[in-house]
């Protein structure tokens, strides 16, 4: 027998990913008496992880204490339960370890607790996991208790009297379940605990009868890399390039033979998917960004295979909401699920990518479905490039529309490139969106007004700033008098800013008279309660153009008719003095 009894239970720690090895350690008490009753366990981990979880438990060794204070433990006397305990324990060592079965002097649970240890962190894998899982048989075999959580449970712990104190071994009972938010909840993997321990007021070392339940409640992420990493969210527009990504933690596949992990992901019309972008590492610091100092980068054909970018894998993924087939799947291969990287099981495990919002992409913006399918458990979620638009008026002093005006829509001084997708009429408004930079499409820096004077610009990200500047006015119409707003574009608002407007020619209407925000779309929500799918905004900016002075509106024309009426008045007064004092003069004469 190996090693003193200071040490016999310190190596026996947590092992769990669901499996929980003895939370005990021993060292000399002190001359108070060691208390081994009420013998209780506690489960912890969080209600999610508890409520339903019912666990059988078999009794696998006595506590004692010696008469100097120290605490030892002695195999249960049973032939069914130590026999198993004995076999799991050959199993779980090897040619070169000290246990030695034929030594009769040689207690199965005090070796255990004097020589074997396992991690504390994922994947609990060594010869105290296997030793563990060698217990398997015991579940079914040997008449054992149990005791249930209920469904509706709401604490974050669950105590657990048990009959005696010593060592058990618990096994989860559960069948595996979607949570409320769509993860999947799996049950534990055989947990071995010690009953609670005090050396007189405080608890004996840490044996305090507590372990976490770390079934395996998987989560899986999708959305777009913070690339500024200020928590804020990034908008883009038609043209742009979108950081995606997808997570899941690292699965702990430790005696789970067969397992599978694949990622899939379907962009929708409007999306496409960059070759040669995507990566897949272990993300340890939980930024989603690849830090090639403190992430794990995994490689390609080796940790992981890639399928959807075309026969050599280098063109690009373009999303068609009509093709099932346009997407790409990311396999973890074998190697890699059984191989070191284990050592970072529930870690993050990250697969990043580029879109491309191409000029098909729909008025609000493509979607981006994804699953993982996790050793067959599916779970899935989405992203989207919400895109916004705004619209403006031209019309001339009677609020009649005007066709043939000519604006610019600038970005930081700079036209846009813009594709007429509808010229309108005397009803509808001319639509444009961006052009994407690198379609067939023809294009144009100049918008043109229709009949009706409206004009719609799409393909915007929220949070553009953008300058409006009308660069030629209708025939018949005074080019003198041309206007420029600047267009603050929102997801769901928009606000405009008249540019050295002194003659009042911008002036925002609404669409909604009742409404006490002038400048709202009003958006509703799909069957992903997200989505916005409202189409006309409550505002928009009317933009005039006048035929002479006198039609500008009053805070331009109002001064000048007010100078031509004065002027007139001034003129009036003059006759008359004139006449008075001339009929004055010929008084005098006569």
């Amino acid at each position: 027998m190996k090693g003193t009894i200071k040490r016999a239970l310190a190596g026996i720690t947590a092992a769990a990913v669901a499996a929980a090895g003895l939370a005990v350690g021993a060292v000399t008490a002190s001359a108070a008496q060691l208390t081994l009753t009420p013998a209780t366990i506690t489960l912890t981990g969080g209600a999610e992880k508890l409520r339903g979880h019912s666990f059988k438990y078999v009794k696998l060794a006595d506590y004692y204490a010696n008469d100097d204070g120290q605490l030892s433990v002695k195999t249960v006397d049973v032939k069914s339960v130590s026999s198993v305990i004995d076999k799991a324990l050959d199993d779980a060592t090897d040619d070169s370890s000290t246990w030695d079965d034929d030594d009769t002097n040689s207690d199965p649970m005090l070796w255990v607790a004097l020589n074997m240890q396992s991690s504390v962190e994922a994947p609990y894998a060594g010869e105290l996991r296997n030793f563990v899982n060698g217990l398997a048989s015991l579940e079914s075999t040997v008449e054992s208790a149990q005791v249930t959580i209920p469904t509706n449970y709401a604490e974050d712990t669950y105590p657990i009297a048990m009959s005696e104190p010593g060592i058990y071994v618990l096994f989860d009972q559960f069948e595996t379940q979607k949570g409320e938010d769509g993860e999947t909840i799996t049950k534990s993997l055989p947990i071995l605990i010690g009953t609670k321990v005090m050396n007189g007021d405080a608890v004996y070392k840490d044996m305090d009868g507590t372990i976490e339940i770390k079934n395996s409640i998987d989560t899986f992420d999708k959305g777009k890399v913070d690339v500024n990493q200020d928590g804020q969210d990034e908008h883009y527009s038609i043209g742009d390039e979108v950081p995606f990504y997808l997570t899941t933690p690292v699965p702990t596949t430790t005696n789970i033979p067969g397992y599978s992990l694949a990622f899939a992901d379907k962009p929708s019309t409007g999306l496409t998917i960059r070759a040669n972008t995507l990566q897949v590492f272990i993300d340890l610091d939980g930024d989603r960004v690849l830090d090639r100092d403190t992430d794990v980068l995994l490689t390609k054909d080796t940790d992981y295979k890639v399928d959807g970018f075309g026969v050599t894998g280098a063109e690009d993924l373009v999303g068609n909401d009509d093709d099932d087939n346009a997407k790409f799947t990311v396999t973890m291969t074998d190697k890699w699920l059984y191989g070191e990287h284990q050592k970072y099981a529930t870690k993050d495990l990250v697969v990043t990518y580029t879109g491309f919002v191409n000029g098909d992409a729909p008025e609000l913006g493509p979607d981006n479905d994804a699953k993982v399918t996790d050793n067959g458990n599916i779970r899935e979620d989405w992203d989207s490039v919400e895109l916004s638009w705004f619209r403006f008026e031209k019309t001339d002093a009677f609020g009649k529309g005007l066709a043939n005006a000519k604006f610019q829509i600038k970005r930081e001084g700079e036209p846009l490139n813009l594709v007429c997708t509808s010229p309108g009429d005397e009803k509808n408004p001319a639509v444009y969106r961006l052009h994407d930079g690198v379609e067939n499409t023809s294009s144009t820096n100049t918008v043109v007004t229709p009949a009706s004077g409206k004009v719609k610009i799409q393909g915007i990200a929220a949070g553009e700033m953008l300058t409006v500047e009308e660069t030629e006015v209708p025939n018949g119409y005074l080019k003198d008098y041309r206007s420029s707003f600047i267009v603050e574009v929102g997801g769901d608002w928009s606000h405009f800013s008249p540019i050295d407007d002194e003659h009042g020619l911008v002036t925002v209407i609404k669409g909604n008279e009742d409404s006490t925000d002038s400048c709202r779309m009003p958006r509703s929500s799909d069957s992903s309660e997200s989505r916005g799918v409202g189409l006309n905004p409550m505002c928009a900016v009317r933009v005039m153009n006048v035929q002479s002075v006198s039609q500008l509106p009053k805070t331009g024309a109002a001064g000048i008719t007010m100078f031509v009426v004065l002027g007139l008045l001034i003129a009036g007064v003059g006759v008359t003095v004139y006449v008075k004092s001339r009929g004055v003069r010929n008084a005098l004469r006569g």
